[in-house]
């Protein structure tokens, strides 16, 4: 009679888990075990390997040494989303576009440039 494997020996399929709660739980358990072979395999073969993982919560894992690259990316992108901000507040405050300009505004505004007349409305 053939005995049933233990839960550890057992395959589990690739498919994609339905239950939210066992898919956050079967995440955890293969993330290590892919940490655990990524170690495995920069010790033996003295290669450098670099893993990024996204959880189905959309966080990244951050995890022994790669701790310090993610937190690296994590900040290049805060910084890039504050200058892509920045930089949309100032171009909806900055001057209007001259093709916004009707022809009698062009004349009115070639007419003050010549007149020297910059103060004022």
């Amino acid at each position: 009679m053939e005995q049933k494997k233990s839960a550890k020996l057992q395959k589990i399929s690739l498919a994609k888990i339905d239950n939210e709660d066992t898919r956050y739980s079967s995440f955890s358990k293969r993330n290590s075990g892919l940490y655990q072979n990524a170690s495995e395999l920069v010790r033996e073969c003295d290669v450098d390997l670099e893993i990024v993982i996204s959880s189905p919560t959309e966080a990244r894992n951050k995890v022994g040494q790669y701790n310090d690259l993610i937190n690296e990316f994590d900040m290049r992108e805060k910084i890039a989303n504050k200058k892509i901000h920045l930089s949309d507040q100032i171009n909806e405050c900055w001057w209007e576009s001259i093709d916004r300009f009707s022809i009698d505004d062009t004349m009115r505004f070639d007419a003050w440039l010549t007149s020297g007349e910059f103060t004022g409305s």
